[in-house]
């Protein structure tokens, strides 16, 4: 049912054209990953060529400061990745072929980890999902040398809702010292999960002041 009916609403904006309308409205669209495995290599691929026609590709700092600044004056699009998995190299590969640059969010406490033991655990009762292989952080450090920014997505993919504020206020400040010390800078934060009940005024507060 879900299937059908986004095929006909999609068939619905195509016959409109109101799809390509909403395409060259200005505005920041950021476009959200979390892995990349080879088979949809190829879509996302198809997807950037269909995007590129309309969007200039830009920055997440850049997007950022459009937002705040209110400079919108065409079609802007940029790339948000989550959880530091090792296939996101082929997000970076795959976007470099549009010259585009990306914010990896990352949690410290599993880059570099290669035991199976803790990546099944962490997988399973951080991320919700089967083992996958994290990035390391010579993988970290290629990533910032090919123009990409590194954000910190707490130390251990805690819903910061549910967090004491003590701890909400280490997720959040150690993850970011950590980040620090590891690439140099760190501008932006994106809490896991990312639903609005999976965050909070009070972690908000501890982000910015951070």
């Amino acid at each position: 049912f879900r299937a059908a009916a986004l095929s006909g609403l999609s068939w619905a904006n195509s016959a409109t054209g109101r799809a390509y309308q909403a395409l060259r409205q200005p505005r920041v669209q950021v476009l959200l990953l979390h892995h990349l495995f080879p088979d949809e290599v190829p879509p996302l691929r198809a997807l950037l060529r269909l995007l590129v026609v309309n969007h200039t590709f830009i920055a997440y700092s850049e997007a950022i400061q459009r937002i705040v600044a209110g400079d919108i004056d065409r079609p802007f699009l940029t790339f948000s990745v989550d959880d530091g998995f090792k296939n996101n190299l082929l997000v970076a590969e795959t976007l470099r072929e549009f010259g585009a640059k990306a914010c990896f969010f990352l949690c410290p406490t599993i880059i570099g980890e290669s035991d199976p033991s803790k990546i099944r655990h962490f997988s399973a009762s951080r991320l919700r999902s089967v083992p996958i292989e994290f990035l390391n952080w010579r993988d970290v450090e290629r990533l910032l040398s090919e123009g990409h920014e590194i954000g910190s997505h707490t130390l251990y993919h805690s819903d910061i809702a549910q967090c004491a504020p003590r701890e909400a206020h280490a997720e959040i400040n150690e993850s970011r010292k950590v980040l620090l010390e590891r690439c140099g800078e760190v501008k932006h934060f994106a809490w896991p999960f990312g639903r609005f009940s999976q965050f909070s005024e009070a972690g908000r507060k501890l982000v910015f002041e951070a």
